[in-house]
Order: C-alpha cells, then sequence, then structure tokens
C-alpha cells in the first residue's frame, strides 16, 4: 500500500474518530509519535487522502442546510431508512458537501469565502459568499445558533477540527443584529393529513 501511494504521490493524513466512529480531529502533524497525537489503544483511526493541516489551521466539515427542500419524516419512514444516516439528513434538507481548511485566526468571512470557492462557485447565478447564512451543528447535525458578525474570528467562534458547520444560500445580503434571531416555521401534519396533501399535489 505504501508503494502505491508513494507512486501516485498524493498525499494523505490521518482523521481521529469519535465514540460513535464519526470522523474527528486530524493529526495535525507529521513525525509526532502516537502519544502526542493522543491517539489511544483501541481507537479508531481514518487514512484519508489530503494534505496535512498546517500550523493554526483547522478542518470544518460543511453541510449545506435547505429547510425549504426539508421532506416530512414519520416513524414508519425512518424505520424504512434505518441505518442509513445520509439518506435521512437529505430528507431534512441536510446534504454534506465536504471538508475545508481554514486558519484559526481567520474570520467569518474568509470561511464563507473558502466555502464559497471550494463547493459553490461552480453553481453560477447569484449566488456569493456574502449571502451564505452559517450556522452550528450538534453532534446529532441538528442546526443551532447563527454564526453572525463575518469579521469575527474561528477560534472565538470556538470552532475546532472535527465540528460541523451548516451553510444556507441566501436569496440576497442579510444584516443582522446582534439581537436578532432566526426561527424557521412549519405545519405539523398528522400522517393521514399528510398523505391527503400528497395526493392533492400530484
Amino acid at each position: 500500500m505504501m508503494l502505491d501511494i508513494q507512486e501516485e504521490e498524493t498525499s494523505y493524513r490521518l482523521r481521529k474518530t469519535n465514540w460513535a466512529e464519526e470522523l474527528g480531529d486530524a493529526v495535525e502533524k507529521e513525525g509526532i509519535s502516537v502519544a502526542q497525537s493522543g491517539i489511544q489503544s483501541g481507537d479508531l483511526v481514518v487514512l484519508e487522502k489530503g494534505a496535512w493541516l498546517k500550523p493554526g489551521h483547522v478542518m470544518l466539515t460543511v453541510w449545506e442546510h435547505a429547510p425549504e427542500k426539508r421532506e416530512s419524516v414519520y416513524r414508519e419512514e425512518a424505520a424504512a431508512v434505518e441505518g442509513d444516516e445520509a439518506r435521512v439528513l437529505e430528507r431534512m434538507g441536510m446534504v454534506k458537501l465536504g471538508d475545508v481548511d481554514v486558519a484559526i485566526s481567520g474570520t467569518l468571512m474568509e470561511l464563507k469565502n473558502a466555502i464559497f470557492s471550494k463547493f459553490l462557485e461552480a453553481r453560477g447565478g447569484l449566488v456569493m459568499p456574502e449571502k451564505l447564512r452559517l450556522r452550528t451543528m450538534d453532534a446529532k447535525r441538528q442546526v443551532g445558533a447563527v454564526l453572525r458578525d463575518n469579521s469575527q474570528t474561528i477560534k472565538r467562534c470556538k470552532l475546532s477540527s472535527g465540528a460541523n458547520v451548516a451553510v444556507q444560500v441566501l436569496s440576497r445580503i442579510e444584516q443582522m443584529t446582534p439581537t436578532a434571531n432566526v426561527i424557521w416555521i412549519a405545519a405539523r401534519l398528522t400522517a393521514s393529513a399528510y398523505k391527503a396533501f400528497q395526493r392533492e399535489i400530484k
């Protein structure tokens, strides 16, 4: 395997995993000992393509959050796709875009620019970094607080390697005040009402 890697001249890095075997922090330096990297006996470590992180940089996993495309997921539907987390998240309006490398001292605007150039620029149209809204995500991939103030640093936002960030593509540039809140309003339908609604729109 090492011969294949050297022949292809492809960079590989190590990623740690959490208790749920989800990708987490990347080992930031080559040449350090296993103990210095924080890897313990029994830990699962993933080898993936990509350059080693530069000192002072973090790797964030970016998800596109499109609540307007969200589908209602009932218990029986969730059971049908049990174990397929990606499909469940997609039905909830969450699509994984990939990882982005950014300096811990960088600003939210720099993070938006990095996300735009890596994942969204090819879409063209009216998409631009200034129309992106960033939100935190918890361990269950649920979106949380809006990351506001484009001049705020990644460190100040408490984003570390392995963290998930949700990005929403807005139709206009958003100017949020420090006290403003974002609320998503949706109607709750019973299973029978939802099925009747589906028949009406077909």
